[in-house]
């Protein structure tokens, strides 16, 4: 409810039975939840800045949890495997974008996940296409590693460019 005063109120009621269970009397209780109301909008507004700014970039961005499930993807992450980013929720990354029961052996993600440092590696998928993978620790505030920030781009048509400079170089030479 919305008072005159511009407030938000919550109205509690309960029903005060008779001994016959019929119910003639309640009691109501009015409570001012604006500061609530208020805390909960700006989290929304918070959610949706930081979800609109993620969506933005073209990197792929995923959390994971310390089981390396996926716990939030942005837009790009969800259109490289070819699902909604809610899809990706709950499943591992490794199953999703390189068919394998576990991770790839000098997966960034993993090594972040034990060694609580930054990790990055190049890491190439079934596809063919080449990615650069780095993984980013997120402590809590003791310093215990929580999950993996994951932040991964697509870096096959720079390899094939690479490659092709190296063996027009080796022609030449």
């Amino acid at each position: 409810l919305t008072g005159g005063d511009g407030r938000n109120y919550e109205l509690i009621s309960a029903p005060l039975p008779n001994p016959d269970g019929t119910v003639d009397e309640a009691i109501e209780v009015v409570r001012d939840i604006t500061e609530r109301k208020e805390a909960e909008e700006k989290l929304k507004k918070a959610e949706r800045e930081r979800t609109a700014i993620l969506d933005s970039i073209m990197e792929q961005v995923l959390y994971h949890d310390p089981h390396m499930k996926i716990q939030w993807a942005n837009r790009a992450a969800g259109e490289s495997a070819g699902l909604s980013p809610q899809k990706l929720m709950n499943r591992h990354f490794y199953e999703i974008w390189h068919q394998r029961s576990r991770p790839c052996v000098g997966c960034p993600v993993v090594k972040a996940l034990k060694t609580g440092q930054p990790e990055q590696n190049e890491i190439a998928s079934p596809d063919g296409r080449m990615w650069l993978v780095r993984g980013y620790p997120v402590k809590d505030e003791n310093g215990a590693v929580t999950g993996v920030v994951e932040v991964v781009l697509d870096i096959s048509e720079r390899k094939k460019a690479e490659e092709a400079r190296r063996e027009s170089e080796e022609r030449y030479r």
